[in-house]
C-alpha cells in the first residue's frame, strides 16, 4: 500500500520476498502458494492453461505456473515457461503440456522434475535438476524421455526427439526398449515403433523451426528458445548448443542457469506480494512492483537491438588425443572481434588465440619450440542476433587460418674439436589456409559477469580445427566492448586520475585427478583500483575456486590495454601457489577527460605442481 507518497508492503510480503531472494526454495517459504513451480515468461497470446475443475484461462506474461496446471496452445499459440531450478519448456502450437511433479531444494541443488508433453512440438532447456542422473523426466506418447545436464526437442506427430547438446538422452519405449542418444545432433527416430537413432536432418530442423519461433511471441527473459529460428544450415540448432566443447557448454548452461533462477524468482515474488497484500489492501499496486500487464495483440513489443562492432579479449584450453581428451593446453594472447548488425539481424565474430607448446634458449631467452595461431571465423545465421544480450554465430568454413612456427636448433662446430662452435637457430613455418573449422560463439546475458556493464558482451567459444595431420578442439570464454582510445588514456595520466572497478570473473578450470584431468566452470570476484598517473593498478580475483591471486598490471605508453603477471604464494604448500597472467582494456568511454566506464579482460594462471590450471576472462564497473 501507499501511504505518505511511500510503498509499504505488509510483513508478509516482506517475509516472502526475503526469503525468495535469499534462495529459500518457495515449497518453504510459502505454504500458501506451494504449488507455485515457475511462471510464464513468453507468451503467444493464443495460449491457455487450467486446473483441475477450474475452465481455460488465457496465459499472460508473469503468470504463475502450478503444479499439475495443463498449459495447451492453439494453432497459433507459443509459451515458455520457467521454471524455479532454471529449467526451461518452450510449447509450440497445438501443443499439450503438464508438469506432474516437481521438487526442488535450491540449496543442494536436488529434486526431480517430471512432466507429460502429449501433443505437438517443445524445446527443453535444462537447468539445475538436469545435471543430476534421474532428475529430469518427460513422458511422451512414444515412451518415457530421460535428459542429462542438456537440451532437447521433441515432435509427437513426427515422433521425433532431438538432441540439442549435453551429457544423454535416452527413452525407454512402449516395448520396454531404452534406446540412448549421447552425441548432439542426433534425432531418436520412433515413427516406426522400435527406435531409431539417426542423423538430424534438414527436415526435422524445419519441423521444430516452423512450430517454435513466432514473430508475435514476447518474452521477459533472453534465455532459451528462439535462437535456431530462420536457420538455413541442416544442422543449425544442433551446432547452436552442441558442437562446442562439453566443458564449455556446461559452463554456458549453468550460467544461464543461474541468471534464470533469478529472473524466476523475481517474478514469483512479485506476485506473491501482490497476492498478499490484496488481503489487505483493495487499492491496485503501483507498477514498479505489479506482474508485467496483459498483452495488446495489437502491437508486437520492439526488441533492443543496437548493434555495433565490439573488441576484447579470450581465453580458452585446447586438447588434443583421442576425441579431444587430452591433457588440456592453455591458449594464450587470445582477441575476440564481434560485430552485430540488427538491420541484417546477424552476428559475425573472430577469435584469435595462441598455443604455444614447449620451451627452447634462443639468445639466452626462453622461446616456445611450437607456436601455433588460430585465427577464427564465425558467422551468423538468421536470427541469430535476438537482442542485445542474446546472439549467436557458428563456425563459417573457409575463413579460418592456422600458422605454426617450429624452432629448430643446429650444433654448428668451427673448429677441430667438438666443443668449438655453436648454435644455430631457425624457424619453420607452416601456413593452414581455409582450413576445416567448425564451432560456435555463443553470448549470454551480460547480468551475469557484471550487474551494471550495460557496455559490454561476453560468452562462450569453441571449435574444432583440423590442419595437416591435427585435430585440435578448443573453446572457453570471450568478453568485448568499446575500447577507450589511446588519447584518453594519455590525458587521465595528465590529469593524474585515478578509478577504482569491481566486478566478477567467470572461466574453466582443468584439475588433474588420478591421471585424468577434469574441467569445471569457476567464479570469483575482481577488483583493479587503477592509477592513470602512474599507468598501473591492483588487479585481485578472489574466491575463484576457493583460490585467491593478483599482482601488477601495467599500461604501456601509446596504448590502451594493460598487462601483467598475476599469482599467490601459498606459503603453507609452495607446491600449489598460484603464477600466471592477467590481460585487459578499458570501455565505456564518457569523454577524453573522463575515467572510462569500466574495464575488461583475460586470465591465465596454474599452480606450482601443475595439477591445476584455469583460464577466463573479467569485466567490472567503476564503483
Amino acid at each position: 500500500m501507499v501511504r505518505n507518497g511511500h510503498l509499504t508492503l505488509p510483513r508478509g510480503a516482506v517475509a516472502i520476498a526475503l526469503l525468495c531472494s535469499a534462495g529459500v526454495g518457495l515449497a518453504l517459504s510459502a505454504p500458501a502458494y506451494a504449488a507455485k513451480v515457475g511462471v510464464a515468461a513468453a507468451v503467444n497470446p493464443d495460449a491457455f492453461s487450467s486446473l483441475s475443475g477450474v475452465p481455460n484461462k488465457q496465459l499472460n506474461i508473469g503468470k504463475s505456473i502450478f503444479y499439475n496446471e495443463r498449459i495447451e496452445t492453439t494453432a497459433q499459440g507459443l509459451v515458455q515457461v520457467l521454471l524455479v531450478d532454471g529449467s526451461t519448456f518452450t510449447v509450440g502450437p497445438n501443443s499439450n503440456l503438464v508438469i506432474d511433479k516437481f521438487v526442488y531444494d535450491p540449496n543442494k541443488k536436488t529434486g526431480e522434475l517430471v512432466a507429460t508433453f502429449s501433443k505437438g512440438s517443445m524445446r527443453f532447456i535444462g537447468g539445475k535438476l538436469s545435471k543430476n542422473a534421474g532428475g529430469v523426466k518427460v513422458n511422451t506418447p512414444s515412451g518415457a524421455l530421460a535428459i542429462r545436464g542438456g537440451m532437447f526437442q521433441g515432435n509427437t506427430q513426427k515422433k521425433i526427439y532431438s538432441f540439442l547438446y549435453g551429457h544423454s538422452m535416452s527413452m525407454q519405449g512402449r516395448n520396454g526398449r531404452t534406446q540412448t542418444v549421447y552425441q548432439p545432433g542426433y534425432t531418436l527416430d520412433m515413427s516406426s515403433g522400435t527406435g531409431n537413432v539417426r542423423p538430424t536432418t534438414a527436415e526435422d530442423t524445419n519441423v521444430f523451426m516452423q512450430a517454435l519461433s513466432s514473430p508475435a511471441t514476447t518474452t521477459s527473459s533472453s534465455s532459451g528458445g528462439g535462437g535456431d529460428s530462420g536457420s538455413q544450415n541442416p544442422n543449425s540448432t544442433a551446432q547452436q548448443s552442441g558442437q562446442q566443447a562439453d566443458n564449455v557448454a556446461n559452463a554456458a548452461s549453468d550460467t544461464i542457469s543461474n541468471v534464470t533462477t533469478t529472473q524466476i524468482q523475481t517474478e514469483i515474488t512479485k506476485q506473491l506480494i501482490r497476492l498478499e497484500q490484496l488481503k489487505t489492501d483493495p487499492v491496485p499496486m503501483p507498477k514498479v512492483i505489479t506482474p508485467p500487464p496483459a498483452i495488446d495483440n495489437t502491437e508486437t513489443p520492439t526488441v533492443v537491438k543496437t548493434g555495433g562492432t565490439f573488441n576484447g579479449h579470450a581465453s580458452g584450453f585446447l586438447q588434443t588425443g583421442d576425441n579431444g581428451s587430452g591433457e588440456p593446453i592453455s591458449l594464450y594472447d587470445g582477441t575476440a572481434n564481434v560485430k552485430l548488425d540488427p538491420k541484417a539481424n546477424t552476428v559475425t565474430g573472430a577469435i584469435q588465440v595462441n598455443d604455444h607448446r614447449g620451451l627452447t634458449i634462443v639468445n639466452w631467452e626462453p622461446v616456445p619450440r611450437q607456436t601455433t595461431t588460430f585465427n577464427l571465423g564465425f558467422a551468423g545465421q538468421a536470427e541469430a542476433y535476438i537482442d542485445d544480450n542474446t546472439f549467436l554465430a557458428f563456425g563459417n568454413d573457409g575463413t579460418s587460418n592456422v600458422v605454426r612456427k617450429t624452432w629448430n636448433e643446429e650444433w654448428v662446430r668451427t673448429g677441430r674439436w667438438p666443443w668449438q662452435g655453436h648454435f644455430e637457430q631457425s624457424q619453420n613455418v607452416e601456413n593452414f589456409s581455409e582450413v576445416s573449422h567448425s564451432g560456435n560463439l555463443i553470448s549470454i546475458p551480460g547480468s551475469v559477469l557484471c550487474n551494471e556493464c550495460e557496455f559490454i558482451k561476453f560468452g562462450t567459444w569453441a571449435s574444432d580445427v583440423t590442419y595437416g595431420s591435427n585435430v585440435d578442439k578448443m573453446g572457453g570464454w570471450w568478453v568485448a566492448g568499446n575500447v577507450v582510445p589511446e588519447a584518453n588514456i594519455d590525458k587521465l595520466q595528465q590529469l593524474q586520475a585515478s578509478a577504482s572497478y569491481e566486478g566478477s570473473a567467470v572461466g574453466t578450470v582443468a584439475k588433474l585427478k588420478k591421471g585424468t584431468w577434469n574441467q569445471y566452470i569457476a567464479t570469483g570476484d575482481m577488483t583493479l583500483d587503477w592509477q592513470f598517473a602512474k599507468r598501473s593498478g591492483d588487479f585481485s580475483v578472489k574466491n575463484f575456486d576457493n583460490r585467491n591471486f593478483g599482482g601488477k598490471l601495467v599500461n604501456a605508453p601509446g596504448t590502451s590495454g594493460f598487462t601483467g603477471i598475476v599469482g599467490h604464494v601459498n606459503r603453507n604448500n609452495l607446491a600449489k601457489s598460484i603464477a600466471g597472467t592477467a590481460n585487459g582494456s578499458f570501455v565505456g568511454f564518457q569523454g577524453i577527460d573522463k575515467t572510462p566506464k569500466g574495464v575488461i579482460g583475460n586470465f591465465d594462471v596454474r599452480q606450482a605442481n601443475d595439477r591445476w590450471r584455469a583460464n577466463g576472462i573479467y569485466a567490472g564497473a567503476q564503483r
